[in-house]
């Protein structure tokens, strides 16, 4: 089994960084169990990345469990990289889901 290093695209980041925000001034918890929830996937991603179907190439999509969001990502073999290019809410426009 190959180690992938993780690379986000930087408005990918703050996108995953405000949405933890927002969800936990929701409900307490609620931001911590969002990041569990986005942890597992690119866990997965990381051990399975060819897993998750192309949703436009070079990109595939993974969705996270009980949050409306895709992690937008593309492997690189030959770098050993899992580029996240966005970790996407699913009720917006689709025009900056792949960067």
């Amino acid at each position: 089994m190959k180690n992938y290093k993780v690379v986000f695209h930087p408005l990918a980041l703050e996108e995953y960084q405000k949405s933890f925000v927002w969800y936990e001034m929701q409900q307490k918890g609620l931001g911590v169990r969002f990041e569990e929830a986005i942890g597992a996937v690119i866990e997965k991603i990381n051990t399975h990345p060819a897993y998750y179907s192309y949703s436009r190439k070079p990109y595939r999509e993974a969705s996270v469990s009980h949050f409306p969001f895709v992690i937008v990502y593309k492997v690189s073999n030959r770098k050993l990289e899992i580029y996240i290019a966005s970790i996407f809410h699913t009720r917006k426009s689709t025009k900056r889901k792949h960067r």
